[in-house]
């Protein structure tokens, strides 16, 4: 586990017997070589063009032209990889501040590698042609800086950054003197930008992250139990790692247990089972078999295939790796053994993978298993008699969670080792908060990680702590600020995390791992962005032979603590429940073949027509496959339908086959076909059925080139539009009626029927034009009714032509409809032609017989028609009788009072009328009724009165209407004068004099 760094190297010359003349480090390296920084003076003392390096020859790159106050130099040495470069420091070094220099002390022959320590006796300015800073060095007692550490990195003992780089020493070897590294950016002018690290990219915090491997500097507060983990090890093939989610398990195996199992003769191999157990379990031993690495990638399913079938062992494997590594013993770290339940669907899979770990614990091969397991998932390992007998045969170690003085070392020792310290008070409050919480560690760790970003200085502050919100509401807090942070983005962030969850069923809900190219391009950019917050983590995976992207929640603490996602959680807890049974049912199809059916298919369409936006692409093509089966099915059911009619004629339709040709018969079978359409389209069969039936003869025959089945299938389009038509859902009914038209362009009915929809939709032009078609084809009265009334409601004073040309034929064609003579006088009434319309209307009365309401709509319109002539007795008259008819409209009693008081200003109030108003709505009418009399007063001359007398509450703007029509019906004179002020003050004008 970890390699040694390998950044510091001789530099020797090939002009002088290979004579070495300093050192130098790595800061940077591509995929030929390495970048070296080392002092501007053994560059020159090996000469420029003789630099060797670990038997490379090496290249000067840039080297400082002011060697009074700057001593650098960078080289590249080509062909050296096995290098690991040094971070350098931007910030300035203070007096007292402790550092390493790694250099090498001649010895003998050749030069020993060695550290040496001490620390900075000062800081102060050299002065040429720039002022310069140069630090002064001291070497601890006991130690002494020789030649050999010339271009050595000082590296300091609290960062571990290169601070500077050794350029010269005193004789005694007591003291030197080093360049400060921030000036390499004067001699490299193209230097990448991550070369160079502060103290506040230093986080020794982790997040919501585990601590790794080369975390174990930081790790603290588990010590005890690292310890304890470590020496069981010794004594069991098995030990079982129990924890609640966030209670440190990973941590505690990588950065506290796999150092102390760690010594020669030990191999150690760790993986998680992710949603491929076995997979996963072969990817530790292909590069123990083959070298080469593409053929790394596709050897890894075959192996794992392997394993399933047992034609290769486990046994067989770890004997191949014990033998190539020359170990005595292999200890194997299964992480977050949960995953075999929550991520593996596939229980084949699962169980070869179970018998795989079996084999291993039960045999005699050198081999020890450290599994890591969330406490609440224990029972799951009862579902294996064997794997739970194991289990309690061998030892377990459940974690428990930290006390006081174990929560204050995770929070302060990390900081101090940098330098960095805790107000007082601030560590026991964070204590305090954070003791009795359960998954308290990653909580923790989450935000003492955003202490140190928002720290000012080496202190770590009270405000800091406010910052942030609280320990507990940090992580939260995060989130949400993230989520505020995307405003556009709100609906592809909640996409993205319900779907790295797996919804609990009697315990905690889980994160899941999903693959990357499962979301659509907008949620790619999402899940990207996720990334870099740092709330959701990418890693490369090995996918049927090819590397996919998978992505995860970092952490569970992220679903327990933030409330807007628990929100979600809740909000679409059956969906995901669904989710998670539908995957199960993918793996049982790849099995057996089996789509879904039934409950399950319908259930499923609910859920894709509900939550499509959140179906991954899997997931969705599953269920369109499992609907695109249903349908043939149902088509084939559908299809013995149609077979019974086919039936009747079947003997008729052989024989006529055999005695006449295919087209014939194919014509009569048309024939048949069409006439059980007609006759389905009035039966009492449900709209579904129907729909059914039109779909799969649409769906089976629409390619066909056939005429007679052309006809067949525009009849099923036409007949299918008319059920939408039935659900007004015109825009869809039109679109069917055009599939039709397009199939048969002499299909009356199909042209009738989208007339009709165009008509609903106020598409009157439209209509018009389907109509005319329509006349064209074979003109019924009824069509030329169509017309007429669309005709009519397109208002187009340029239509009078064809109205009275449609009229014409209508009357050639002897129809008895009263329909069309209505809508003629109201298209002349829009066009002011009240003579026409008054004539028309008549026509209509004359002819209807038992249409009530059209009746009324005609006396209106007579009505409306004499007002406007001035003729207000016949309006009166024609007003009553449509009162008569609808004895509850209003309006028609107030029409009546206009006319009367209009006609004659001492008219008196009949009081049966005015009884009969006043019943309808007793408020609203009685002030009608107020304005009425007012109008009268008006209309008579009489004055003084205030605008108060008008209820402003009363919206009398239709009442303004009738007044704005009659005004300009009479002569100039004092009445309409009276008129014009009544009508100022109806609209709130001021009181007239």
């Amino acid at each position: 586990m970890g390699e040694k760094n390998n950044s510091t190297f001789l530099i020797k010359s090939s002009a002088d017997r290979n004579r070495s003349f300093g050192t130098g480090f790595c800061v940077h390296k591509d995929d030929k070589g390495s970048f070296l920084l080392t002092a501007g003076h053994v560059v020159d003392s090996c000469g420029r063009d003789h630099l060797l390096v670990a038997s490379f020859s090496a290249t000067l790159l840039h080297i400082s032209q002011d060697n009074d106050t700057l001593d650098l130099a960078l080289i590249y040495v080509e062909g050296l990889i096995n290098s690991s470069p040094l971070k350098l420091s931007n910030e300035k070094a203070k007096e007292n501040d402790e550092f390493t220099i790694v250099g090498y002390r001649p010895h003998k022959n050749d030069h020993a590698k060695e550290p040496l320590k001490g620390s900075i006796k000062k800081a102060y300015p050299l002065e040429s042609k720039h002022i310069r800073n140069i630090y002064e060095l001291t070497i601890n007692d006991g130690d002494s800086i020789e030649q050999g550490y010339s271009g050595s990195a000082v590296v300091s003992a609290v960062t571990g950054l290169v601070i500077a780089i050794a350029t010269d020493r005193k004789r005694d070897g007591k003291q030197a003197f080093a360049t400060p590294a921030y000036y390499l950016r004067e001699i490299w002018k193209d230097i990448p930008n991550n070369l160079f690290q502060s103290l506040s990219n230093l986080n020794p915090y982790k997040g919501l992250n585990s601590f790794g491997y080369d975390d174990q500097a930081n790790y603290y507060g588990r010590e005890e139990e690292a310890k304890e983990i470590a020496k069981t090890l010794k004594t069991t093939r098995l030990l079982t790692l129990l924890g609640a989610s966030g209670s440190g398990k990973s941590s505690l195996i990588y950065a506290g247990v796999v150092p102390l199992i760690e010594e020669n003769g030990v191999e150690i191999l760790t993986f998680r089972p992710l949603d491929n157990p076995l997979k996963s379990l072969a990817s530790l031993f292909i590069p123990l078999l083959y070298e080469d690495k593409l053929e790394q990638l596709r050897k890894e399913k075959e192996l794992a295939n392997d394993l399933l079938k047992n034609s290769i062992t486990i046994t067989q494997l770890v004997e191949q790796l014990l033998e190539k590594k020359r170990a005595k013993h292999l200890y194997l770290v299964i992480d977050q053994f949960e995953e075999l339940f929550t991520l593996t669907d596939d229980k084949e899979h699962r169980g070869a993978f179970l018998a795989k770990v079996l084999e291993l614990i039960t045999g005699t091969l050198p081999v020890t298993l450290l599994i890591s397991m969330r406490a609440d998932f224990l029972t799951y390992l009862s579902y294996s008699d064997s794997l739970n007998e194991v289990y309690n045969n061998h030892p377990n170690k459940m974690l428990a969670i930290l006390k006081k003085e174990k929560l204050r070392a995770v929070i302060e020792k990390p900081a101090l080792a940098l330098g960095v310290t805790f107000a007082d008070g601030l560590v026991e409050k964070i204590i305090e908060e954070i003791e009795q919480e359960a998954g308290q560690l990653p909580l923790l760790e989450f935000a003492l990680e955003q202490l140190w970003r928002h720290k000012k200085g080496r202190v770590i502050s009270f405000e800091t702590l406010e910052q942030i919100g609280s320990i507990t509401q940090s992580i939260s807090h995060y989130a949400d600020s993230v989520y505020e942070r995307y405003p556009n983005l709100h609906n592809s962030i909640k996409r993205v995390l319900i779907n790295l969850v797996s919804p609990g069923s009697g315990r905690a809900d889980t994160k899941k791992m999903a693959l990357f190219n499962e979301f659509n391009e907008a949620d790619k950019e999402t899940i990207l962005k996720l990334s870099d917050e740092r709330l959701i983590v990418t890693t490369e995976q090995e996918v049927k032979e090819k590397s996919e992207k998978t992505i995860e929640i970092v952490h569970e603490a992220l679903i327990r603590e933030w409330k807007q996602l628990k929100d979600w959680l809740d909000e679409y807890r059956e969906f995901l429940v669904w989710q998670e049974r539908v995957r199960e049912d993918r793996v049982f199809y790849k099995e057996n073949g089996d789509l879904l059916k039934d409950s399950k298919l319908l259930v499923a369409k609910n859920f894709l027509g509900s939550h499509g936006e959140y179906v991954s692409k899997g997931d969705r093509g599953f269920v369109e496959e499992s609907i695109k089966k249903d349908n043939t099915n149902r088509r084939i059911k559908i299809l013995s339908i149609i077979f019974l009619l086919i039936v009747l004629t079947g003997v008729a339709l052989f024989f006529w086959k055999l005695k006449n040709n295919e087209e014939k018969a194919t014509e009569k079978l048309a024939i048949s076909i069409k006439g059980y359409l007609e006759r389905t389209q009035n039966s009492d069969i449900s709209f579904e059925n129907k729909k059914k039936i039109y779909s799969f003869l649409i769906d089976d025959f629409k390619n066909e080139e056939n005429v007679h089945i052309i006809k067949i299938v525009s009849r099923a389009y036409n007949n299918l539009g008319l059920i939408y038509k039935k659900d007004e859902k015109y825009e869809n009914s039109i679109r069917e009626y055009d599939e039709a038209i397009k199939r048969d362009i002499k299909y009356r009915k199909a042209y009738s029927n989208r007339g009709n929809a165009y008509l609903a939709l106020s598409k009157y032009s439209n209509a018009i034009n389907d109509y005319k078609k329509v006349l064209e084809l074979n003109p019924k009265c009824k069509d030329y009714a169509n017309l007429i009334e669309t005709v009519s409601k397109r208002e187009l004073p340029k239509d009078e032509e064809l109205i009275e040309n449609t009229l014409k034929d209508w009357e050639e064609k002897e129809c008895k409809s009263y329909r069309p003579y209505f809508f003629i006088g109201s298209w002349y009434f829009k066009n002011e032609n009240y003579e026409d319309a008054k004539k028309f209307a008549q026509y209509s009365l004359s002819r209807n017989t038992k249409n009530n309401e059209l009746k009324y709509k005609s006396y209106t319109l007579l009505g409306k028609s004499y007002i406007q002539l001035n003729e207000f007795d016949e309006a009166i008259q024609n007003y009553k009788k449509a009162l008569e008819l609808e004895p509850k409209k209003s309006w028609l009693y107030v029409y009546i009072f206009t006319c009367q008081l209009v006609n004659d200003e001492n008219y008196v109030f009949d009081e049966e009328l005015e009884k009969e108003f006043l019943k309808l709505k007793e408020d609203s009418n009685k002030k009608i009724y107020e304005k009425l009399k007012l109008l009268q007063r008006i209309i008579k001359g009489e004055k003084n009165y205030l605008n108060k007398d008008i209820n402003e509450s009363f919206d009398g703007k239709w009442y303004l209407e009738i007044l704005d029509n009659w005004i300009n019906g009479f002569d100039e004179g004092e009445v309409k004068e009276r008129l014009r002020e009544a009508i100022g003050v109806f609209k709130g004008h001021g009181k007239i004099d």
